[in-house]
Protein backbone atom coordinates (compact mmCIF):
# COMPACT_ATOMS: atom_id res chain seq x y z
CA UNK A 1 0.00 0.00 0.00
CA UNK A 2 1.11 3.54 -0.59
CA UNK A 3 0.38 4.70 2.97
CA UNK A 4 0.57 3.41 6.52
CA UNK A 5 -2.37 1.32 7.67
CA UNK A 6 -3.62 1.29 11.23
CA UNK A 7 -5.05 -2.06 12.36
CA UNK A 8 -7.04 -2.54 15.55
CA UNK A 9 -8.86 -5.59 16.84
CA UNK A 10 -12.32 -5.49 18.38
CA UNK A 11 -14.68 -8.25 19.38
CA UNK A 12 -18.24 -8.44 18.11
CA UNK A 13 -20.28 -10.98 20.04
CA UNK A 14 -17.04 -12.56 21.23
CA UNK A 15 -15.65 -12.95 17.68
CA UNK A 16 -12.71 -10.98 16.24
CA UNK A 17 -13.17 -8.00 13.94
CA UNK A 18 -10.03 -6.44 12.47
CA UNK A 19 -10.42 -2.74 11.64
CA UNK A 20 -8.17 -1.27 8.94
CA UNK A 21 -7.79 2.44 8.28
CA UNK A 22 -5.35 4.74 6.55
CA UNK A 23 -3.36 6.77 9.06
CA UNK A 24 -4.81 9.99 7.61
CA UNK A 25 -8.39 8.77 8.30
CA UNK A 26 -7.97 8.77 12.07
CA UNK A 27 -9.97 11.97 12.54
CA UNK A 28 -12.93 10.86 10.42
CA UNK A 29 -13.50 7.28 11.61
CA UNK A 30 -13.68 5.71 8.14
CA UNK A 31 -12.53 2.10 8.13
CA UNK A 32 -12.74 -1.30 6.54
CA UNK A 33 -13.49 -4.25 8.83
CA UNK A 34 -12.73 -7.93 8.37
CA UNK A 35 -15.18 -9.83 10.56
CA UNK A 36 -14.06 -13.36 11.38
CA UNK A 37 -17.32 -15.12 12.13
CA UNK A 38 -15.79 -18.49 12.97
CA UNK A 39 -17.82 -20.05 10.17
CA UNK A 40 -15.42 -21.64 7.69
CA UNK A 41 -17.62 -20.76 4.74
CA UNK A 42 -18.37 -17.10 5.45
CA UNK A 43 -16.06 -14.13 5.86
CA UNK A 44 -17.34 -10.57 5.85
CA UNK A 45 -15.70 -7.30 4.88
CA UNK A 46 -17.54 -4.16 5.94
CA UNK A 47 -16.72 -0.69 4.72
CA UNK A 48 -17.79 2.29 6.89
CA UNK A 49 -17.87 5.79 5.37
CA UNK A 50 -18.57 8.86 7.48
CA UNK A 51 -21.07 11.03 5.61
CA UNK A 52 -21.71 14.74 6.20
CA UNK A 53 -25.49 14.18 6.04
CA UNK A 54 -28.19 11.66 5.14
CA UNK A 55 -29.26 13.81 2.19
CA UNK A 56 -30.36 11.74 -0.81
CA UNK A 57 -27.60 13.16 -3.04
CA UNK A 58 -24.93 12.40 -0.43
CA UNK A 59 -26.17 8.80 -0.10
CA UNK A 60 -26.32 8.40 -3.88
CA UNK A 61 -22.74 9.66 -4.31
CA UNK A 62 -21.49 7.34 -1.58
CA UNK A 63 -23.35 4.37 -3.06
CA UNK A 64 -22.01 5.09 -6.56
CA UNK A 65 -18.46 5.08 -5.19
CA UNK A 66 -18.64 2.27 -2.63
CA UNK A 67 -21.43 -0.15 -3.57
CA UNK A 68 -19.08 -2.33 -5.63
CA UNK A 69 -19.08 -6.11 -5.18
CA UNK A 70 -21.34 -5.81 -2.14
CA UNK A 71 -23.52 -8.70 -1.09
CA UNK A 72 -26.22 -6.66 0.65
CA UNK A 73 -27.89 -3.26 0.37
CA UNK A 74 -26.05 -0.48 2.25
CA UNK A 75 -27.41 0.85 5.54
CA UNK A 76 -26.82 3.71 7.95
CA UNK A 77 -25.21 3.32 11.38
CA UNK A 78 -25.48 6.79 12.86
CA UNK A 79 -23.48 9.09 10.56
CA UNK A 80 -21.81 6.14 8.81
CA UNK A 81 -22.90 4.41 5.63
CA UNK A 82 -22.08 0.69 5.82
CA UNK A 83 -21.34 -1.63 2.89
CA UNK A 84 -20.98 -5.39 3.28
CA UNK A 85 -19.27 -8.02 1.13
CA UNK A 86 -19.30 -11.72 1.98
CA UNK A 87 -16.74 -14.27 0.85
CA UNK A 88 -16.58 -18.04 1.11
CA UNK A 89 -12.79 -18.27 1.14
CA UNK A 90 -9.77 -16.56 2.64
CA UNK A 91 -7.92 -17.02 -0.66
CA UNK A 92 -8.45 -13.46 -1.86
CA UNK A 93 -9.27 -11.62 1.36
CA UNK A 94 -6.10 -9.48 1.27
CA UNK A 95 -6.89 -8.38 -2.28
CA UNK A 96 -10.47 -7.57 -1.30
CA UNK A 97 -9.37 -5.56 1.74
CA UNK A 98 -6.96 -3.63 -0.47
CA UNK A 99 -9.73 -2.87 -3.00
CA UNK A 100 -12.12 -1.65 -0.30
CA UNK A 101 -9.46 0.53 1.32
CA UNK A 102 -8.63 2.10 -2.06
CA UNK A 103 -12.32 2.67 -2.87
CA UNK A 104 -12.91 4.32 0.49
CA UNK A 105 -9.79 6.47 0.19
CA UNK A 106 -10.80 7.62 -3.29
CA UNK A 107 -14.26 8.49 -2.01
CA UNK A 108 -12.85 10.40 1.00
CA UNK A 109 -10.45 12.36 -1.18
CA UNK A 110 -13.12 13.22 -3.78
CA UNK A 111 -15.55 14.73 -1.29
CA UNK A 112 -12.94 17.00 0.31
Amino acid sequence: MDTDIKITIHHWDGLPALRFSYENWIDNGNDVVLFLSGNNNEHTILCYALLPSKDEDVLKNADNALLIDCSDAPWMEGKYRAYQSKFDSYDNVVDELYKKLKLLDNFCCKKN
